[in-house]
């Protein structure tokens, strides 16, 4: 019960998450027209990320496609492109979107929880433990690519190992609440899966202090 709790707050959090992001977003680009040559590659870019959130996949892809030969965007197009093609389940399409972008993706603790998010998707476990694990080299506070480690390794059955990945969420924690709501996000339900493996019960702190607020 408490676990179907903290999924459901979840799916609402992060939808009013999204629409104020569009909201944000739209305030920005409202004067914006795409298809206007004169509009700034920035722009554009944000433009293209307000279709993304929206949903509107095929759009996005159109205006990310063009703004990877400018160098500055390249990589944010890159990773935008690839999202869209795997929310729209084209994860052979995904990874090869990233894969373009891998000289400089490589140094990039995104482009790692990217890759890594598709080979979870096409069952590549090992693989993708691996790009996790190299977004933390690169980015030791990346909670995207720990909640994600902590999640490779429950797949693979190794509980304390997973259980150590989470930990990292109360030491997350002891430094204080992250302060945008997809972080809040994220370290709410790594720290509740770090409660539930180790049969703590988490969920009222995860969900008044963190989920609520986010």
């Amino acid at each position: 019960m408490r676990r179907r709790l903290i999924l459901g707050l979840f799916v609402l959090v992060f939808s009013s998450a999204a629409g104020d992001g569009r909201a944000q977003l739209g305030e920005l680009v409202e004067s914006v027209d795409i298809s206007d040559p004169a509009a700034s590659p920035i722009q554009r870019l944000v433009a293209a990320d307000d279709l993304r959130i929206s949903g509107r996949y095929e759009e996005a892809i159109r205006e990310y496609v063009a703004l990877v030969a400018v160098p500055e965007h390249r990589l944010a197009a890159t990773l935008g492109r690839a999202e869209c093609l795997r929310r729209m389940g084209s994860y052979t399409e995904a990874l090869a979107a990233l894969n373009e972008g891998s000289d400089l993706g490589s140094a990039s603790a995104d482009w790692h929880v990217q890759v890594a998010e598709v080979m979870t998707l096409t069952g590549r476990y090992a693989n993708a433990l691996e790009r996790a694990r190299q977004a933390i080299v690169l980015d030791g506070d990346h909670v995207s690519a720990h909640y994600l480690r902590g999640r490779l390794l429950e797949t693979l059955g190794r509980r304390d190992d997973a259980i150590d990945a989470y930990r990292w969420f109360e030491d997350r924690l002891v430094r204080g609440i992250p302060t945008t709501a997809p972080e809040m996000t994220t370290v709410a339900l790594g720290y509740h899966r770090h409660g539930e493996l180790t049969r703590t019960d988490r969920s009222p702190y995860a969900l008044h202090e963190l989920l609520q607020a986010a």
